[in-house]
């Protein structure tokens, strides 16, 4: 958390009362210098720069919240994927946010034309402003989104939501046949950033890899894949991390001085009685050239039965044995996402 500056907005303002540099100093009593740093970013977060924006604001006669955040949250995008369904995708993002939420504030974005998450987060019926509203909204508008207008209020207090539409797949036409198909991607991570409202965006994503999956994707900051430990799920790994090739190569053009990479592997649906789950857990460890969490989240019918009931874990039996173990397990891996 940090205090965070909009300089831009003081420059628009002084050039909107058509002043110049000189003016305001001179009316203030300072060098024109001091304007010049704080007008372009170069005076830093320091609590004397705060001071002196807070009297710039007093000069202009504005509200200091609109140029200073003083609760400015530096985020980050954490994305959950995998090439094929019933991996423990959504309930691993599930999971996550609602441990996460226990100390820092998260938007959850769901994916997910099933909106499995959008449930658990008390989202039953389809909002008007949705996902799919949001990534087909007006090409020749996005400069001017309002994202706020797509954020909800969650039944978890410290989470909002962007929620899902069941036409999510429906989408991909629309962005296909636009100029800049992954504008919108784009604009929306910049809107969150620059807000700073939230220490962490968590988002699910659908099984199926599509151009909007592949969007979602490249706004990670860090990609997670649950695998649950079964046979097709080593089977699906091929082809899926050749798709995340090409995510690597949407995310260059959008953020060239950032790099697509997996996190982490995430092993779910274990069974360790099991030799299969024996056999995939050790091609998982030793045949993937990527980070491996070490919790392992077991295979239980305790979490049916929660997601039923559309509640997270802890919310619906906290003592029972196996609840324990699943509860703790899943609290692991929010801490090793939150490192």
């Amino acid at each position: 958390m940090s205090i965070k500056i909009k300089s831009e907005k003081l420059r628009e303002i002084r050039e909107m009362k058509k002043l110049s540099r000189k003016d305001v100093a001179s009316e203030i009593g300072w060098n024109e210098d001091r304007i010049v740093n704080i007008e372009e970013g170069r005076s830093g977060q320091t609590t004397q720069t705060v001071k002196y924006v807070e009297q710039l604001c007093d000069y202009y006669s504005l509200n200091k919240n609109d140029v200073i955040n003083y609760d400015w949250k530096d985020v980050t995008f954490v994305v959950m994927g995998a090439g094929k369904g019933g991996t423990g995708k959504t309930t691993t993002t599930a999971e996550v946010i609602y441990h996460l939420s226990k100390k820092y504030k998260v938007l959850a974005i769901d994916g997910d034309p099933q909106g499995n998450l959008s449930k658990m987060l008390g989202f039953h019926e389809i909002k008007k402003h949705n996902l799919y509203s949001l990534l087909t909204y007006n090409e020749n508008e996005i400069g001017d989104l309002n994202l706020n207008n797509f954020i909800h209020k969650s039944r978890l207090g410290n989470v909002d939501a962007i929620t899902f539409h069941t036409s999510m797949y429906a989408a991909d036409k629309i962005l296909n046949q636009r100029f800049v198909p992954m504008g919108i991607f784009k604009k929306v991570k910049e809107c969150i950033v620059e807000q700073g409202n939230y220490d962490y965006v968590v988002i699910d994503t659908s099984p199926q890899v599509t151009t909007y999956t592949m969007g979602l994707y490249a706004m990670s900051d860090k990609f997670y894949i649950p695998l649950d430990l079964a046979p097709f799920t080593i089977d699906s790994l091929p082809t899926f991390l050749e798709t995340l090739n090409g995510v690597k190569l949407i995310k260059s053009s959008m953020w060239p001085n950032e790099e697509f990479k997996i996190s982490g592997i995430i092993k779910t649906k274990a069974d360790m009685r099991q030799l299969i789950s024996k056999e995939v857990s050790n091609y998982i460890d030793n045949s993937l050239p990527f980070p491996v969490i070490s919790e392992i989240i077991p295979r239980t019918t305790f979490i049916e039965q929660a997601q039923y009931s559309s509640l997270f874990m802890e919310e619906f039996d906290a003592k029972e044995s196996s609840a324990i173990k699943l509860i703790k397990a899943y609290e692991k891996i929010a801490k090793e996402v939150a490192k």
